[in-house]
C-alpha cells in the first residue's frame, strides 16, 4: 500500500478507472474523472501562486470539489485546512492569523475574512492537458495537512499531519472499510469527514453526495444508492428516527444496505441505540475519539448489546492506561485520568506551545477525559476532567446528572453544567429538552439524584451544538443567565423557561 494518502488515491484512479468515485446530483463520476479533476485543480492552483508549504483554507460547499482540492493541495506539496463553521463563525481572520493562512478556497458566498480567495467552484478539467504537472514525490515528513478542532473547550486546535502521518492517520479512521464501500459523509468541514472521504476514495470506494440533507433526501440517497457506511451524531440520529414512520409488522430496519452507522461526538444514550436497531440499521458503532490521534476505541454492535455505557475496547495499534494525579496507572475498575499514545501520533499542536506542554507529555496525549478499564477490558468514559461540578465539596461529573436526566421518559435531549447563584456559589444546573410534559423534573431529580440533583432547570427549545454535535457546556451559564437573574429557587415541581 502506497505510504502517502495522495499515492493510494492515484492507484485507485490508475486501477479502477471506470469504478465509480463519487455520487452527487445523482450522476456518477469515475475515478478517471477524479484524476482529471485532480490534475485541473493543481494545475490552477499553481497558476493561481499556490506553492509548496502555503497554508490553504478550504471552505466549499458540501460536493466532490472539496475532495478535489485537498488532493490537488497534496499534489502541489501545500498546506490543506479544512475550516470548520462555528471556530470560523466566532474569530476569522485570528485563525487564518495564528495558523499562518494566506488563500482560502472558497465558492459561492462563502465568506474568506482577511485571506486571498481563490474561487473554486468554476473549475472544469481539460480534454486535454497540454502542461502536465512535473511528477511529485513528496517527502513522507513534509506538512500536508491541517485538523482543526471544534473549539468546544475553547479556541481551535490545530493538529498537523505529514505526509505520510496523514495516511496513517486515515487508517486510523477507515480501519474496517472493504473496496466498494459506499460512504455517505457528514460535512466535509470536519476532519473526520475529510479523512473518512480520502480513506474511502483510497480504497476504491464511493462517496455519495446526498440532493439535501433534509431526512427525506438522506434516506432517498442511503436507499438509492445502497449507502454501506454512514455517521451521524446522537442528536441528529434520534431525530431521524422520530422522523422515521414507524416501521410495520414484519418489516425489517428502513436501511438494509448500511453494515455500519457510526455515531460521532458525545456517547449515544441507550435508548437511542435501541431505537436505531429497531428503525435504522443493528450495525451501530460508537467511536470514542480524538482530532488529534482519530479512532482510540470502539463501541460495536456486540460490546453495546452487552454494556451500552461503554466505549468498547481500545484499538489494536493504541496504547491506553487510566491514571491518578500522579501518573500512575490504576488497577482495572478504579476513575481517573485517560492517557493515550499510538506508534506514530503528532508530539504538539500547532503553534500552540501553552497546550502541548499541557496535553503531550512523556510520549502520551491527555485528552483530558476521565474514565476507567472494566475488568473485562471494556473502556468507559465518565467526562472531561475540566467539566466536574463541586457540589458542596463533593464532585461530580455533568454526564453522570445527564444519564439520570435522560432515563426521564419526556427528556429528549439533556446538559449540566456548574451555573453560579446570585452570591457566587457554585450549583449544579441542567438545560434540557423535552418531548412531552416535563413538571414533574424537579421531583424526579431529588428522588434518582439526592444532594446531586441540579439546583437549577432550564427548558430550553434545543441545546447549542457545534458541527460535531457537542455542546459548548462553557457557553450555557451564559445562555441561561438572564432567566436565573433575581429568580427564585424553582419549586419540586417546577422549571424555567425562557
Amino acid at each position: 500500500m502506497h505510504p502517502t494518502a495522495l499515492g493510494r488515491v492515484l492507484q485507485a484512479i490508475a486501477q479502477r478507472p471506470q469504478d465509480s468515485a463519487f455520487i452527487y446530483q445523482g450522476q456518477s463520476l469515475s475515478y478517471r474523472q477524479l484524476g482529471s479533476l485532480l490534475n485541473a485543480g493543481a494545475r490552477e492552483l499553481r497558476a493561481r501562486g499556490i506553492r509548496p508549504g502555503d497554508a490553504v483554507g478550504i471552505r466549499l460547499r458540501q460536493s466532490p470539489l472539496h475532495c478535489v482540492a485537498v488532493l490537488a493541495l497534496l499534489r502541489l506539496g501545500a498546506l490543506a485546512v479544512p475550516l470548520r463553521d462555528d471556530p470560523w463563525r466566532s474569530g476569522q481572520d485570528e485563525l487564518l492569523a495564528r495558523f499562518g493562512i494566506g488563500t482560502v478556497l472558497a465558492d459561492g458566498d462563502v465568506p474568506a475574512g482577511s485571506a486571498a480567495v481563490i474561487r473554486f467552484e468554476q473549475l472544469k478539467a481539460a480534454a486535454a492537458e497540454p502542461d502536465p504537472l512535473p511528477d511529485f514525490h513528496p517527502d513522507p515528513q513534509q506538512p500536508a495537512l491541517l485538523a482543526l478542532s471544534s473549539g468546544t473547550t475553547g479556541e481551535p486546535k490545530g493538529v498537523l499531519y505529514s505526509q505520510a502521518g496523514l495516511a496513517q492517520r486515515i487508517d486510523c479512521t477507515v480501519f474496517d472499510w472493504p473496496p466498494r464501500s459506499r460512504f455517505l459523509p457528514p460535512l466535509l468541514n470536519s476532519p473526520v469527514a475529510t479523512l473518512s472521504a480520502l480513506g474511502a476514495l483510497g480504497c476504491g470506494a464511493t462517496v455519495v453526495f446526498p440532493d439535501s440533507y433534509e431526512f427525506s433526501g438522506l434516506a432517498a440517497a442511503i436507499r438509492a444508492q445502497a449507502v454501506t457506511h454512514l455517521y451521524l451524531t446522537p442528536v441528529t440520529a434520534a431525530a431521524l428516527v422520530a422522523w422515521l414512520p414507524e416501521p410495520a409488522a414484519g418489516e425489517g430496519p428502513a436501511f438494509p444496505s448500511l453494515r455500519q452507522l457510526r455515531l460521532l461526538g458525545a456517547a449515544p444514550p441507550e435508548r437511542l441505540i435501541a431505537d436505531l436497531r429497531r428503525r435504522c440499521t443493528p450495525w451501530i458503532c460508537a467511536p470514542y475519539a480524538t482530532t488529534e490521534l482519530g479512532v482510540l476505541s470502539m463501541a460495536t454492535p456486540e460490546s453495546l448489546e452487552a454494556a451500552p455505557r461503554s466505549a468498547g475496547r481500545p484499538m489494536p495499534w493504541v496504547r491506553l492506561e487510566v491514571v491518578d494525579a500522579q501518573g500512575r496507572p490504576l488497577p482495572a475498575g478504579a476513575q481517573g485520568e485517560i492517557r493515550v499514545a499510538t506508534a506514530v501520533m503528532p508530539r504538539a499542536y500547532y503553534r500552540d506551545a501553552g497546550r502541548s506542554a499541557r496535553q503531550f507529555r512523556d510520549g502520551w496525549f491527555y485528552p483530558g477525559d476521565i474514565g476507567r478499564l472494566g475488568q473485562d477490558g471494556l473502556l468507559y468514559v465518565d467526562g472531561r476532567g475540566d467539566e466536574v461540578i463541586n457540589v458542596g465539596g463533593q464532585k461530580v461529573l455533568p454526564a453522570f446528572i445527564e444519564r439520570v436526566l435522560l432515563q426521564h421518559p419526556q427528556v429528549r435531549e439533556a446538559a449540566a453544567f456548574e451555573f453560579r447563584s446570585a452570591d457566587g456559589g457554585a450549583l449544579p444546573a441542567a438545560a434540557v429538552v423535552a418531548a412531552g410534559p416535563v413538571a414533574d423534573l424537579a421531583r424526579y431529580c431529588e428522588r434518582e439524584l439526592g444532594v446531586l440533583s441540579p439546583r437549577r432547570l432550564f427548558l430550553l427549545p434545543a441545546l447549542p451544538r457545534n458541527d460535531m454535535g457537542k455542546v459548548p457546556r462553557k457557553e450555557l451559564p451564559g445562555l441561561v443567565a438572564a432567566l436565573a437573574r433575581d429568580a427564585a429557587p424553582p419549586q419540586p415541581d417546577a422549571l424555567q423557561q425562557p
